[in-house]
């Protein structure tokens, strides 16, 4: 068993970046809480989602 997110990491599916990072960054960001960690996570699967989204290979 492994999160729909890790399966359509691996997978090279779109993620639901937005719907759960996103989120999570944007309430942080309301309550003044830093999450350098959790941004730079959103970041790589904001890149992974517009490779996958646009036919862009990685390393291309």
């Amino acid at each position: 068993m492994v999160p729909s997110l890790y399966r359509d990491l691996t997978a090279g599916r779109p993620t639901e970046v937005e719907h759960l990072f996103g989120d999570l960054t944007d309430r942080a960001r309301a309550w003044g809480v830093p999450t350098p960690l959790l941004d730079l996570a959103t970041l790589h699967l904001r890149v992974h989602q517009r490779r996958v989204t646009t036919g862009v290979a990685a390393g291309a």
